[in-house]
């Protein structure tokens, strides 16, 4: 990863022993050994190293969280149940608190104050959900990977985003919806009747028959 120029997205799934990790964490001054948070088993989960005064937010699973929901990490730094891997991060916009310049450059070179016209145009594509929330509007967006909440405030201009890594489940979802999407040019209505033909034909068509005919040797089970 060019360091000059680092991609929020590209950080999810990374180590946070991992040289791009400690240099971004570095960069903006976020706690790289954040306190544990543990689950009843005693295995790390939703970790969080956090800097208020940037609007910056990291959460970590350890390894054997990460594993269960995200697969196994493309690369390690230690054989520790407890390494921790990034699946979340939160942006917040703080220019209208202290009026500096955001410190960091968001993904799709979308910029707080954007319009809702102008982060639909950077995001190239149309949220899959949409809802009402306490500050105004929340807007996910579903990309290869992970997805992306836009938060607007009321007057639909974006305060805040999250981009949060796809789990397997989530990932699954996606390959079986691409592959649903891709296979519609190949349906023709004008074959419905031959594939009604042609369940006609199936033996199971014939078994089921022969059973309400009174043949025992077929059963609902088999």
């Amino acid at each position: 990863m060019n360091k000059n120029k680092l991609e929020l997205t590209e950080l999810l799934g990374k180590s946070i022993l991992s040289d791009d990790l400690k240099f971004f964490m570095n960069q903006f001054d976020l706690p790289t050994d954040p306190k544990l948070n543990l689950d009843y088993q005693g295995n790390a989960y939703d970790t969080r190293s956090d800097n208020e005064s940037k609007g910056i937010y990291l959460n970590f699973d350890g390894y054997i969280r990460y594993k269960y929901n995200y697969g196994e990490p493309t690369q390690r730094f230690g054989t520790s149940k407890d390494e921790l891997f990034l699946f979340e991060v939160t942006i917040e916009n703080i220019f209208y608190n202290n009026k500096k310049p955001l410190p960091i450059e968001l993904p799709f070179n979308l910029q707080f104050d954007d319009h809702k016209e102008i982060v639909l145009q950077k995001l190239g594509k149309k949220p899959y959900e949409k809802s009402q929330s306490s500050y105004g509007y929340s807007w996910w967006t579903r990309f290869d990977g992970f997805r992306i909440l836009t938060a607007l405030n009321p007057e639909f201009k974006l305060i805040w985003i999250r981009i949060i890594k796809l789990t397997l489940n989530e990932q699954e979802k996606e390959k079986i919806k691409k592959f649903l999407n891709q296979q519609r040019k190949n349906i023709r209505s004008e074959n419905s009747q031959k594939i009604l033909d042609y369940l006609n034909k199936l033996p199971t068509y014939l078994w089921k028959h022969r059973k309400d005919d009174g043949d025992y040797f077929f059963k609902d089970h088999g």
